[in-house]
């Protein structure tokens, strides 16, 4: 015979609840996330939501047919990141612009690497940056991703992590969409 441990059917409600919420929560809820990691990374935080965008799409007019064309994206909240350590090492980020072709996401443009000293107990508020937008031949979709670094006291590296920012300001500035495109289309 099986014995059933006493708190059992209290836990499996609990957890029912909580993905019941999980469920009814927003769709419109994001925040950057990470998709890749190498070596020992450390952890990181950064405002990435519909309320507050990760970043913005900035464009240019003056294009065919009353067309503005994305010049750039710039990362509106820099990352927060801690360190390894309990001595100041060096962290970083290299923000990476890339462009969807053919349903891949491909890196068409590498930033400046933006660098700082961390510990385990004095993270760093790393400043955000603007990234150009290189032109492509067929301009749809671009995002941002963000390359993260912990370095070893030799100036190798330690680990990453690689973010994507999830909420970019709209053009325009109204509303919040989740890449920017490459031609906005602005007469009619």
């Amino acid at each position: 015979m099986t014995r059933v441990a006493r708190g059992t059917g209290r836990g499996a409600l609990l957890i029912s609840v909580v993905m019941a919420l999980a469920l009814l929560a927003p769709a419109t809820a994001s925040a950057a996330h990470q998709i890749g990691q190498t070596g020992h990374p450390g952890t990181w935080g950064m405002t990435d939501r519909a309320a507050e965008p990760g970043a913005k799409c900035s464009y240019v007019g003056g294009g065919t047919a009353g067309s503005t064309y994305l010049t750039g994206i710039k990362l509106l909240h820099g990352p927060e990141i801690t360190g390894l350590h309990a001595t100041l090492r060096s962290v970083g980020y290299r923000p990476i612009i890339q462009h969807l072709e053919g349903g891949a996401w491909v890196t068409v443009k590498k930033g400046t690497l933006i660098t700082g000293a961390a510990s385990l107990t004095h993270p760093v508020a790393l400043p955000p940056e603007r990234t150009s937008v290189p032109v492509v031949s067929n301009p749809s979709r671009f995002r941002l991703l963000l390359r993260l670094f912990w370095y070893h006291a030799d100036a190798s590296v330690e680990g990453t992590r690689t973010v994507v920012v999830d909420s970019y300001v709209k053009f325009g500035g109204t509303g919040v969409v989740s890449n920017c495109k490459g031609r906005v289309i602005t007469a009619r």
